[in-house]
């Protein structure tokens, strides 16, 4: 996941590259697959580089509402500035990474890191329209339905409903 400041500037045009997942640093995702792929562009911009991109992955996750394992592909678009100005690094913009002069290459594993925990949700669901558990039995609502709404008429809130008259 090293590019190298030669390639950088020769150029690299919508080049496809492959790295293993184990190379990343993240923990407490499970990413499906050995391998990830970015696609990449970079063009040559004063002090520095411009490269931007898309990162392909599947994560493996375990649905919040009815708990089936699925996987899923995100493909999130990145662009980065390396810059040797230093001026532009102190305005704190998350999207501009330091790349002296000095330095031969630089390695994206911690950026592609970011870009991953960006990208993972907040709620797993392995479809918008997930049913979920049944509340009573914990049966899969997306492969069978049950009766136990129209068993179960005793909710324990009932109760409330004479405070309301």
């Amino acid at each position: 996941m090293r590019l190298s400041r030669n390639e950088l500037v020769a150029g690299i045009s919508h080049k496809q590259y492959e790295f293993p997942v184990n190379l990343l640093t993240i923990k407490g995702i499970n990413i499906f697959g050995e391998n990830m792929y970015y696609n990449i562009t970079s063009e040559a911009i004063p002090n520095g580089f411009k490269i931007y991109g898309i990162l392909t992955f599947f994560l493996m996750n375990s649905c919040d509402r009815c708990l089936e394992q699925f996987e899923k592909k995100y493909n999130p678009k990145f662009e980065l500035l390396l810059t040797s100005n230093i001026d532009l690094i102190k305005k704190n913009n998350l999207d501009i990474i330091h790349f002296p002069e000095s330095m031969t290459e630089i390695d994206l594993v911690y950026i592609f890191d970011e870009f991953i925990l960006l990208e993972k949700p907040i709620n797993f669901l392995c479809k918008k329209e997930c049913k979920g558990l049944c509340q009573y039995c914990g049966v899969n609502l997306n492969l069978c339905n049950c009766d136990c709404r129209n068993l179960s008429k005793d909710n324990t809130f009932n109760i409330l409903q004479n405070n309301l008259k």
